[in-house]
Parts: structure tokens; sequence; C-alpha cells
């Protein structure tokens, strides 16, 4: 990542390497979190089959803004 963002920045491959065992531990406690339903929210139905309805709505009003972000 160092190389893309200048010197000056960014990480080298060195450094997250040896991040890479906390990393591990963190992804291993949020997956028991989730599995345990501490982390629910992580589970929730996507709603996939709605998409194609918020887009067809969202082409229909010129009053909401272009860019959103949905969780």
């Amino acid at each position: 990542m160092a190389d893309g963002v200048g010197p000056l920045g960014g990480l080298r491959d060195t450094e997250l390497d040896a991040e890479r065992p906390a990393f591990e531990k963190a992804a291993k406690h949020v997956a028991a979190q989730v599995e345990s339903g501490t982390l629910g929210f992580w589970r929730l139905p996507e709603g996939r089959d709605q998409v194609a309805l918020v887009r067809a709505q969202y082409a229909r009003s010129s009053r909401l803004p272009r860019a959103v972000t949905t969780l």
C-alpha cells in the first residue's frame, strides 16, 4: 500500500504482516459474537428482492440525492 500512496503514507507489507495475528484474533472474536447473537445486526436479512423496488422508486424521484448510503 505504501507504494500506491507515496513514501509518507500507507503501510508496508512487513507492517501489515506484523499486525496479522491481532487482525486474525479480532476477526475470530467478531465471528464468535455474531454466532452467539451479541452482534445480531450482522444477521439481518439482506432484502435483495427489495433492491429493484428501491431503484425504481429512486428513478421516479428527482428530489432524492444522487448519492445514497445504506447499511
